[in-house]
């Protein structure tokens, strides 16, 4: 194989190379897991950036719109003042 096909070859694989996606629980948008909020329950209290377990994403524009969270946040157990806490 030549010089210029394992350039081309090494490039290919730069651009394919898959990023984690997931959604904002709250718009349903997909994102970078990168550029979400991640929160989850240690306990009874709400934690930002929980590792442990299972776990929710919120977007920041979402975060933002408080009338718009209160309303995907009214099915779950977590209220808006736990969720302002956390940040």
């Amino acid at each position: 194989m030549t010089t210029k096909a394992c350039e081309l070859k090494s490039e290919f694989k730069e651009k394919t190379k898959s990023r984690p996606v997931r959604m904002c629980v709250v718009c349903r948008g997909r994102f970078d897991k990168f550029a979400l909020n991640r929160f989850g329950r240690e306990g009874e209290r709400l934690v930002k950036n929980n590792v442990n377990g299972r776990s929710f994403y919120i977007c920041s524009v979402c975060l933002k719109d408080e009338k718009r969270l209160q309303k995907s946040l009214l099915k779950t157990k977590i209220n808006i003042e736990e969720l302002k806490r956390c940040l």
